[in-house]
């Protein structure tokens, strides 16, 4: 496993995965986004948490149309979309651990992130198709187990940024550093 993923993290690799999320939030999210009076409304997944009350008046907003549709995003748009950010921070993520020699395995540990956001991802989304099959009939359970997956997602997918500038700018320090030396 560490040596495929030490081949796929490769400039070509990870800028296709880059193109691809690019490709996601730029076209395929906002084609599928769901409007009322002209103005996007906001899904859950973009929510930091939310309650059975936002939940049913997002529902309510959408109508029966805006509800097929978000239930085709998250079907469709929305279940790729992971595997593409999963793997696109997990070849980051290895390339870093490479490039700055951390030779120690719990350095490896890094590596869970993208799948702890991933897992998150899935919940959340299979939670929220399961409310729009039963809506109207939607529980605070429902909505407060979304709301906790949706919430460790954003917690997670932010330590990870944190993580890569982190360990960018470290990378860029060494390389100046090294070529300061070479200088002298």
């Amino acid at each position: 496993m560490k040596r495929i993923l030490h081949q796929l993290a490769n400039g070509y690799v990870v800028i296709t995965l880059m193109a691809a999320v690019l490709f996601f939030n730029l076209v395929l999210f906002p084609s599928a986004a769901v409007k009322k009076d002209g103005q996007e409304l906001k899904p859950l997944d973009l929510r930091m948490h939310y309650s059975q009350t936002e939940v049913k008046n997002l529902f309510d907003d959408m109508g029966s149309d805006g509800r097929s549709a978000y239930y085709k995003g998250i079907s469709i748009i929305d279940s790729i979309y992971p595997i593409i950010y999963t793997l696109l921070l997990l070849l980051l993520f290895t390339f870093l651990i490479r490039k700055l020699e951390l030779q120690s395995k719990r350095w490896q540990l890094f590596l869970l992130l993208p799948f702890i956001i991933m897992l998150a991802d899935f919940t959340e989304n299979f939670n929220t198709l399961y409310m729009l099959r039963h809506y109207p009939s939607i529980t605070a359970q429902n909505a407060s187990i979304g709301s906790a997956a949706s919430s460790a997602k954003w917690i997670f997918t932010g330590i990870s940024f944190l993580l890569l500038i982190t360990g960018f700018i470290l990378l860029l320090i060494r390389i100046l550093l090294k070529s300061s030396q070479k200088k002298s």
